[in-house]
């Protein structure tokens, strides 16, 4: 974690010690964690734990280890393609 993300996590703990309620991004509500989800079928897992990295940014703290991720998404093909 970088140095100016460290302070700015204590200053928002110290907020909540305070009695103060933070804002939430794009008005979303908070969910208690661990979370279970029905993924569809049969198949059902467990939301245990969300990390959110800027990848905008490469300072951003857990960047190094998504940097590879952030495309592993795109549909590649499996084979040469035919005709």
């Amino acid at each position: 974690m970088q140095k100016g993300s460290a302070v700015t996590v204590i200053e928002r703990i110290m907020k909540v010690n305070e009695g103060e309620q933070l804002g939430t991004v794009f008005n979303a509500q908070p969910k208690i964690l661990p979370m279970p989800v029905e993924i569809g079928g049969n198949l059902k897992a467990e939301i245990t734990q969300i990390i959110v990295v800027d990848m905008s940014n490469p300072e951003s703290a857990y960047y190094e280890w998504f940097n590879e991720a952030k495309n592993a998404n795109i549909l590649k093909p499996l084979a040469e393609p035919w005709i």
